[in-house]
């Protein structure tokens, strides 16, 4: 298990449901190189997940539709 997936296990151990996948703001879709995805990516990543799992707050995921509309 990469270090990915088990942020990602944490946050569903925690909160008891699947971590979302219909977000926006861990990764710059400007700079998807390896080295950023492995450093910053991560970063913002686990920052996020430590800050919900504090604030026993889920991260929120954006509804279908605006999800379908979204231009990447």
């Amino acid at each position: 298990m990469d270090k990915f997936e088990l942020l990602e296990a944490e946050y569903e151990q925690h909160f008891k449901v699947p971590f979302p996948t219909r977000i926006i703001g861990f990764w710059d879709p400007l700079h998807d190189s390896v080295e950023y995805i492995e450093s910053e990516g991560f970063e913002k990543m686990k920052a996020a997940v430590d800050s919900a799992i504090a604030k026993n707050e889920p991260i929120e995921e954006l509804p279908k539709d605006v999800w379908e509309n979204v231009i990447f």
